[in-house]
C-alpha cells in the first residue's frame, strides 16, 4: 500500500512539474492541445472497450513478480525490492541493482489492462500518452511518440539527472522505468529486453 501511495504521489508530481514546465516553457517546440482531464474525458466518452477489458482476466500480481527477469543488460533484479498489490491484482514494482552505482538504479513498474485495473490504465495511457510532440526547456525534456509500434513518453529533468519512460507493451500492459543519472539509452535497452509475450 505504501508503494502504491507513493506510485499515486510521484505520479500527480509528474503531473504538476509537467503543467508548470508547460507555463514557463519559452523554447516549447510543440503545443499538446488538450489538458490531462480533458484528454481522461475525452477517452471515457466511449467506454465499452474498458468495460471489456474489465470483464477479462488479466495476470495477478504474484505472475507479474514471478515473471521479473533475473537480469536486464548489466542489471540485477533485487527480489527483496518486488511489491505487489496487495490483493494480489495486476501490478508490481522491481528495482534493477546497477552493480557498482546505486545512484543508477532502475524502477520498473508493471501493471496489466486486463481485469481489475482496465480502467485507471486507460486513463493513465491517455493522460501520458496521449498525442505526439516535444517539449524543451532549460529544466527538462518530454517527448511523446510512436516507438516499435507502441506509443511511448520519455522524460528527463536535468537538475536532478532524473530519467522517466512509460510505454505500452502489446496494446495492454502500461509500464513505467525511472532512473537518476543514468541515459535514456540505457533505459531503453533494458525496456527493450522485457518480453511480454509470457505474460499473456
Amino acid at each position: 500500500m505504501k508503494l502504491i501511495k507513493n506510485t499515486i504521489h510521484f505520479i500527480l508530481s509528474l503531473s504538476c512539474l509537467m503543467i508548470l514546465f508547460s507555463c514557463n516553457s519559452k523554447e516549447q517546440q510543440v503545443n499538446f492541445n488538450d489538458s490531462g482531464i480533458e484528454k481522461v474525458v475525452k477517452a471515457n466518452s466511449n467506454s465499452k472497450h474498458v468495460f471489456e477489458k474489465a470483464l477479462k482476466t488479466g495476470n495477478t500480481a504474484d505472475a507479474i513478480a514471478d515473471w521479473f527477469p533475473k537480469e536486464l543488460g548489466d542489471y540485477k533484479l533485487d527480489k527483496q525490492s518486488i511489491e505487489k498489490d496487495k490483493r494480489n491484482l495486476g501490478w508490481a514494482s522491481a528495482i534493477y541493482k546497477h552493480g557498482s552505482n546505486s545512484n543508477k538504479d532502475v524502477t520498473l513498474n508493471i501493471w496489466d489492462g486486463l481485469g481489475s485495473f482496465a480502467s485507471v490504465i486507460n486513463n493513465l495511457k491517455t493522460a501520458n500518452l496521449e498525442g505526439e510532440g516535444e517539449e524543451s526547456n532549460s529544466q527538462m525534456r518530454k517527448k511523446i511518440y510512436v516507438r516499435n509500434g507502441q506509443k511511448a513518453s520519455e522524460m528527463e529533468v536535468f537538475p536532478s539527472g532524473l530519467i522517466h519512460i512509460i510505454f505500452e507493451a502489446e496494446q495492454r500492459f502500461y509500464v513505467t522505468m525511472r532512473s537518476n543519472n543514468n541515459s535514456l539509452m540505457t533505459i531503453w535497452q533494458m525496456a527493450d529486453e522485457l518480453n511480454f509475450n509470457s505474460l499473456k
